[in-house]
């Protein structure tokens, strides 16, 4: 089974943690077995929790790593302190591994010159997104999670090989810091902060080569750049049109499935009982995904980048029209505050000449 799902883990940070050892792994699954209302119970509990700030406790850890990692806080936003405190909370040794975290992300951020990624064009971004690994977005769940979704059979292996790993390590982190930005713009118009995102994989035509070779290797190659820099970002996964070996090395898996996170993988057959799911986690027929039969064509992630990539600029040009406004406004006070002390000081004299003059 981890020949089967080893690629999945890199995307999600949800099969396992970077323990050692069987009794330290971790896992998070859907098994079809469990009761509908449990899993509602957990999705509730974590979409509850994925909108709350950090309690007291979870920002005395978030400081206490960051102050062991000796890096600069501003480097981070609020919202990717709490996802890299959640992301890695049931690592083991959870301290030492976030402490790692926070560092490996800001050497990655400022290597890559990640506050670039929605600002400068990237030479290839539309070839990579439209042609060599291709996603949709659509909408989002009753919780506010949006939809991903990616066709297996459609990823262009030969053209990411040609690609050198600088090159696609920025491509793919581009594409994840659009989404990262469509997530907080959907949260700032809704009010409730969602950073997770729900993947649907499409495993049709996939057949053996999913299982290994150079397709498993390159899938692998850029699932890492999500999981290493970009994590706690997936809500659930569901995987369909999954071939019979798959679905028959899960049921082995699911022995060692966890209860608490359950709710999170769904390895499915047909896209008809991934849809059903969806109705019930309060997508509408007309935001169906067309990857499940459904009418909705949704985005493309190179339309999202652009979006974003506008969305950005025109937030960083109202930025900086506020702060000229607030640079005209102290030089307008200090010239009326001048002004001001020139008129008292013509009133006291105007006040003192006919005094002289009498004299």
């Amino acid at each position: 089974w981890e020949l089967n799902l080893i690629w999945v883990k890199s995307s999600s940070h949800l099969i396992e943690s970077r323990s050692r050892g069987p009794a330290k792994c971790h896992f998070s699954s859907f098994t079809m077995t469990e009761p509908l209302s449990k899993i509602q119970e957990v999705d509730a509990k974590n979409a509850a929790e994925e909108c709350s700030p950090p309690t007291q406790e979870e920002q005395v850890f978030i400081d206490n790593a960051m102050a062991d990692a000796q890096v600069d806080p501003a480097v981070f936003t609020p919202t990717d302190k709490v996802q890299i405190m959640r992301g890695y909370q049931t690592y083991d040794p959870r301290g030492k591994c976030t402490t790692e975290a926070f560092q490996n992300i800001t050497t990655f951020r400022k290597k890559y010159r990640a506050e670039e990624f929605l600002r400068v064009r990237q030479e290839k971004t539309e070839v990579y997104l439209d042609k060599v690994w291709c996603e949709w977005i659509y909408p989002p769940d009753k919780y506010g999670h949006i939809h991903v979704a990616m066709k297996f059979s459609e990823l262009d292996i030969g053209a990411l090989e040609k690609l050198e790993d600088e090159e696609l390590t920025r491509l793919q982190a581009q594409r994840l810091a659009a989404y990262s930005q469509y997530k907080i713009k959907a949260s700032e118009e809704s009010g409730v902060q969602r950073y997770k995102h729900t993947l649907i994989i499409d495993l049709h035509g996939s057949g053996m080569g999913i299982l290994s070779g150079k397709k498993k290797k390159m899938v692998q190659r850029v699932m890492a750049i999500g999981s290493d820099f970009y994590p706690e970002t997936i809500w659930k996964i569901y995987v369909i049109n999954a071939p019979f070996i798959f679905r028959a090395a899960w049921g082995i898996a699911k022995a060692w499935v966890h209860p608490i996170t359950q709710a999170k993988i769904n390895v499915l057959g047909n896209p008809s009982e991934c849809a059903k799911r969806l109705e019930i986690e309060g997508v509408s027929k007309a935001n169906m995904p067309d990857i499940l039969k459904g009418p909705c064509k949704g985005k493309t992630s190179f339309e999202v980048v652009k979006e974003m990539t506008e969305y950005t600029l025109a937030k960083d040009a109202e930025a900086k029209e506020a702060e000229e406004g607030a640079e005209n406004q102290d030089q307008d006070q200090e010239a009326n505050s001048s002004t001001s002390d020139l008129g008292r000081d013509a009133v006291r004299g105007g006040r003192r000449t006919p005094q002289t003059t009498m004299l």
